[in-house]
């Protein structure tokens, strides 16, 4: 099937002002295309502390409408290691209110200081496939009808006859693909998946972060790496470092001390060591 993008709303969020871009998404009404499988995708930037407020606001908005006409199919918040707040909403829309519900959740996060950062629209032209197929299984549904009209006529247990039972196994086959290319066609025109996506502080490089904050981070991440290194130095050492101590009190002790005495007093003189005898 042949894929529809819309690339203005993301063109336009990466190429002009936050301002620009939330008016331009505003203003694209893409259900206005028929047999078209829309998809929609927003990315909210909001305050840490408003995103858990305007994801419930959205998700109660679709409860609202009912389930024949909003559900929700996915519902995520998280905090990350580094206190970065996302979250996300899934809702499956009625294509004629899906547009609608897009402009509601953008005024409710321009209404908590928020802003959109990107929008997406993709659009697949599933009702050509859909009308395809139909065409397609009318000309099935009209073989299979002449097929067996033939089978009826032609002699029970003839070769012929199991060859006409052979191909009209094989239309109808063709004929449940058919049918289920319009049925999965028609259930993908009837909803219309939308995605809400909230960034909190810092959730998205480049918008927001502080620069104190980062540093800060930064310099506490290289003193862990510090104490770090030096406690697997010190662990990996001092074994070593106290054989060798105890090696050295070994030495200086009383009984290494009279041994070396001994030692020296009875070691053999320097001719039988050196194997020479005296004259």
């Amino acid at each position: 099937m042949r894929k529809i993008l819309l690339a203005g709303a993301a063109l336009l969020a990466a190429g002009c002002s936050p301002n620009q871009s939330q008016e331009s998404a505003d203003g694209i009404s893409p259900s206005s295309a028929p047999g078209i499988a829309w998809t929609y995708n927003y990315d909210f930037l909001l305050d840490d502390s408003r995103i858990e407020q305007v994801q419930e606001r959205h998700a109660a908005r679709c409860e609202q409408l009912g389930p024949d006409r909003c559900r929700i199919t996915g519902l995520r918040y998280s905090v990350s290691e580094d206190e970065n707040i996302s979250a996300m909403l899934q809702v499956r829309l009625a294509p004629a209110i899906a547009r609608q519900f897009g402009r509601e959740a953008l005024q409710d996060v321009r209404g908590a200081d928020g802003k959109l950062v990107r929008s997406e629209f993709t659009g697949e032209d599933v009702g050509s496939g859909v009308a395809q197929a139909r065409d397609a299984g009318a000309d099935i549904r009209q073989q299979i009808a002449d097929l067996q009209r033939r089978i009826e006529e032609a002699r029970p247990g003839s070769p012929e006859r199991a060859e006409l039972q052979r191909q009209l196994e094989a239309l109808k086959g063709q004929a449940t693909s058919q049918r289920n290319i319009v049925s999965s066609g028609e259930q993908r025109l009837s909803f219309t998946p939308v995605t809400f996506n909230y960034y909190g502080d810092g959730g998205i490089p480049g918008f927001r972060e502080n620069p104190f904050k980062a540093g800060f981070k930064l310099m506490m991440t290289s003193l862990v790496t510090m104490v770090s290194f030096v406690l697997q130095a010190v662990g990996l050492l001092l074994p070593w470092l106290l054989l060798f101590g105890l090696l050295a009190l070994l030495w200086r002790s009383r009984p290494m001390l009279a041994v070396r005495r001994w030692w020296n007093a009875y070691k053999p003189p320097e001719g039988y060591r050196t194997g020479e005898t005296q004259a």
